[in-house]
């Protein structure tokens, strides 16, 4: 079985195509355009969480900022959590299993 997720914009009917979502992000946080891979891994990272059915309160709290981490890991983590924001504020998750 299958774990999948869609985002729809808010305000629309239809989920969007997760490469648009990627480049509007790209452009919000200042990116080079990237068509072979995800803004900071956000697809296989949060996405993956949303397949699972995990809200975006429990996805800020996996990717909380941990001080016996190194500032690498933190940094990523700040990344993730600036793609959450980024993310509710303008989609909302559907997730489903196949």
């Amino acid at each position: 079985m299958s774990n999948c997720f869609s985002l729809t914009r808010k305000g629309e009917s239809e989920p969007a195509r997760m490469q648009e979502i990627d480049d509007l992000m790209r452009i919000e946080f200042g990116e080079e355009p990237d068509a072979d891979r995800w803004l900071w891994g956000w697809y296989d990272t949060i996405g993956y969480g949303l397949a699972l059915g995990r809200d975006w309160a429990q996805l800020r709290e996996k990717f909380a900022e941990d001080p016996d981490e190194s500032e690498r890991i933190n940094t990523s983590r700040r990344r993730r959590l600036a793609v959450i924001d980024w993310l509710e504020a303008n989609y909302i998750p559907n997730a489903w299993a196949e």
